[in-house]
């Protein structure tokens, strides 16, 4: 699913990854989980169609 990731941000608080991937499907953000030793071949958790996504902004309030 990762073809041109144009961004990537990491929440420290639910321990997730977003990756805006702008070449597949038109734009998409996909959420992963954070990765243990020795783990980083896995699928996303989330995989959400966000057309012509170019960034990744975490807010929290």
């Amino acid at each position: 699913m990762l073809g041109n990731p144009v961004d990537v941000a990491y929440d420290n608080v639910a321990k997730r990854i977003y990756v805006a991937e702008r070449l597949n499907g038109g734009g998409r953000v996909l959420t992963f989980a954070s990765p243990s030793t020795g783990t980083f071949d896995t699928a996303p958790l989330q995989n959400r169609a966000e057309p012509g996504v170019s960034a990744v902004y975490l807010s929290r309030r």
